[in-house]
């Protein structure tokens, strides 16, 4: 499958102090980026992005169609790029993105591939492109392998064991409530630990433990100004 696409792109025509920017047509006919060769981006990702870009053009298009982008302005040529990139329904940055998770944790990406019948080594192919890659690894959710690789503090918090985790907290609660132990507030059962609920962050400052009856003492002081606030409140 190909991309071909006619467009005007400005071109820088002379040379010297007599440069000067016209427009042309140009036809693009660029290869099928989802199943570009993983080879280009690894030769070229250490180098920038826009090295992976030139790369990725180099494979795409025809030799003569190539050598025509050194007459564009370089947003010119992202212009293009941007419209295969859309054609195909991926980015540059994804696939850079992919090619990283490969390398970084092939073992975990492997194992969630192997649980729905799909290998690896089969990608990019016609049948097992990068698209297909990318919708799989954003859509695994917190129970993959390669979630719980990337993310171990979160892995296997999804909505339902959030909501069972916070079922036992309040029910732990309730009981301590009712308890001798709850006149010391230090005592109160600490939640299950788990992404967005927990102790403190190291660093920050703790409260101080209150008894029922320091409590008692502080707020049964005499105000003086009590029914000028009384007042305010209610008129």
């Amino acid at each position: 499958m190909t991309f071909d696409r006619k467009v005007k792109v400005p071109v820088i025509v002379g040379d010297g102090l007599h440069e000067r920017v016209t427009r042309v047509t140009r036809h693009f006919t660029f290869a099928d980026l989802t199943v570009m060769p993983l080879s280009i981006i690894t030769d070229s990702w250490e180098r920038s992005a826009d090295a992976v870009m030139w790369a990725a053009l180099e494979w795409a298009l025809p030799a003569e169609q190539f050598a025509v982008l050194d007459d564009m302005p370089l947003s010119a040529v992202r212009q293009q790029v941007s419209a295969w990139e859309a054609h195909f329904g991926i980015t540059l940055e994804e696939i850079i993105g992919l090619a990283r998770t490969r390398k970084n944790h092939p073992v975990e990406l492997e194992a969630d591939l192997i649980e729905i019948g799909l290998r690896l080594r089969n990608c990019p192919t016609p049948e097992f492109n990068w698209r297909d890659l990318y919708v799989i690894v954003k859509t695994r959710g917190p129970h993959s392998n390669l979630y719980g690789a990337v993310f171990p503090d979160k892995a296997g918090w999804d909505t339902a064991n959030q909501l069972a985790a916070e079922a036992v907290d309040v029910l732990r609660w309730l009981q301590w409530a009712k308890s001798e132990a709850a006149q010391d507030p230090g005592t109160m059962p600490k939640p299950i630990p788990r992404p967005g609920v927990g102790d403190a962050p190291s660093g920050e400052p703790k409260h101080r433990k209150m008894t029922l009856e320091q409590a008692k003492k502080l707020f049964d002081r005499p105000d003086p100004d009590r029914e000028k606030k009384l007042y305010k409140m209610f008129r």
